[in-house]
């Protein structure tokens, strides 16, 4: 949604075109996207990042492109197309050697702004307990990993988004006690749900993946501290898949058709034979 082409593209929603300069999410955090960055170093050691790259495929060099500061939304990621917010490019044009060139991220950075108050791990799991046991809650959820997800930013659909979501506790607020559970998935609009985001870590956690787009698909990182929100809404994930029957069709067996299939299939045996 701050993909430079989407402000002007037709058919889309547009979410973040005029709220620049606008609060956009909490006080206290910072989004950039910096595919000038080959690695980051995290309390597990140095990570390296899948979006890294010099010059993108607009020939142009790339370098840091803020997308918010304190929470205000301050700028867009920029291919060489021009869009009302500006005229050049900020080295973020990709695409997957095929499809058209549009402004895509790269390494994707969220990290609290300079002196803000974030928080340990244990900090943020103690505020979680004491505002859901506030709120009348008899559980809470640390969700750990979230596998993947997606969302649409054209104008027909809902605007909503999906994560997939691979480790997930249920917490009993009166005990403290862990039960994993499964088959959820995190579901939401995105602007309600940053708006309940009321606390962050003091530690980066790094993801990995691939991104998909009208330019196809292209390698990313994203790069985030834990966030403790104060409401999600998650649903159940369909446990059904495709599985090849372990029997035939009943017509396949038909007695009437014989040990060599029906008039059909003898037919074409023939014609092979000949």
């Amino acid at each position: 949604r701050l993909e430079g082409e989407r402000l002007v593209a037709r058919g889309e929603t547009r979410t973040f075109a005029h709220k620049l300069q606008e609060r956009i999410l909490p006080a206290g955090l910072d989004v950039y996207d910096d595919p000038s960055q080959r690695s980051v170093d995290t309390p597990h050691g140095t990570r390296e990042l899948w979006g890294h790259f010099r010059v993108d495929d607009e020939g142009v060099s790339t370098q840091r492109c803020d997308l918010v500061k304190d929470g205000v939304l301050v700028g867009f990621l920029q291919s060489r197309k021009p869009t009302p917010h500006a005229k050049g490019s900020n080295g973020h044009g990709r695409h997957d050697g095929v499809q058209p060139v549009m402004a895509r991220m790269g390494n994707l950075f969220i990290q609290p702004t300079p002196g803000a108050a974030a928080k340990d791990r244990a900090s943020l799991e103690a505020e979680l307990l004491s505002r859901a046991k506030a709120g009348g809650h008899k559980h809470a959820l640390i969700v750990e990993h979230i596998r993947a997800g997606e969302t649409s930013t054209d104008s027909y659909d809902f605007q909503v988004f999906k994560g997939e979501l691979s480790e997930v506790y249920l917490v009993e607020v009166a005990t403290g006690e862990r039960r994993r559970v499964r088959d959820l998935e995190l579901i939401g609009t995105p602007l309600s749900v940053m708006q309940r985001i009321v606390a962050f870590g003091d530690e980066s956690g790094v993801d990995y993946g691939s991104c998909f787009a009208e330019s196809g698909a292209v390698p990313v990182s994203g790069v985030a501290p834990a966030l403790l929100l104060s409401e999600v809404e998650l649903q159940q994930k369909s446990s059904s898949g495709f599985h090849e029957p372990l029997l035939p069709p009943p017509f396949a067996d038909d007695g009437s058709r014989g040990r060599h299939g029906g008039p059909h299939e003898r037919g074409r045996r023939r014609r092979d034979e000949e």
